[in-house]
């Protein structure tokens, strides 16, 4: 394991900037983070732990705040495919280069989600602030008043498929006063698909 501990070493020496790879018109995309901004005197209905799976960037990851990944990729000598160098690049990270396409694509997709969880006045605020080479970006979510169901009703032609529905509603997943949530509603059809297969239909 003494290579191991090699590799180690020459990351946590490397006096190399963790920029070292970035192009000189590119920037690193040094953290990326996301807060739920709470109305005065409501608790947020959406956490932020939901939220953070849809940014489709995100930055190098760290180990006890420590970049060892992207020190050891840097940490290669440039031009050198073989031997130390090679394995370095291999076990190591290429530096998260910041794409704005992504970070705007990000703001879409949480956008999305909110939408699908009933918060459809939502307003999802991105910005990126630069150092040098490095970029931070953060989204700023503004969740809003979510829709809530007011009542369910059950528009079914067929009498008989009809009663089989209606004689099972207690377990219906949709309930009045709950926020509005596709997820939801498209397990309450599963479900009812389900109840009717099992009567035949």
């Amino acid at each position: 394991m003494a290579w191991l501990s090699m590799l180690a070493l020459a990351a946590f020496t490397s006096s190399c900037s963790i920029t070292r790879n970035v192009p000189e018109d590119k920037f690193l995309l040094d953290n990326a983070n996301l807060s739920v901004v709470r109305e005065e005197g409501k608790k947020p209905e959406v956490a932020e732990g939901d939220l953070t799976r849809y940014i489709r960037q995100k930055p190098n990851k760290r180990i006890l705040l420590f970049r060892f990944h992207l020190r050891l990729f840097n940490a290669a000598k440039p031009g050198r495919q073989k031997g130390v160098s090679k394995l370095l690049r291999t076990i190591g990270e290429e530096p998260v280069i910041l794409d704005t396409f992504q970070t705007r694509q990000t703001v879409v997709n949480l956008t999305r989600y909110l939408q699908g969880k009933g918060f459809y006045s939502s307003r999802v605020q991105d910005t990126t602030r630069y150092d040098k080479q490095r970029a931070t970006v953060s989204y700023n979510v503004y969740p809003g008043t979510p829709h809530r169901v007011r009542n369910i009703r059950y528009i079914i032609e067929d009498t008989l498929i009809r009663s089989v529905v209606l004689s099972d509603t207690v377990n219906c997943m949709v309930k009045s006063g709950n926020r509005f949530d596709i997820d939801l509603l498209r397990g309450e059809r599963k479900r009812i698909e389900g109840t009717l297969r099992e009567e035949g239909y």
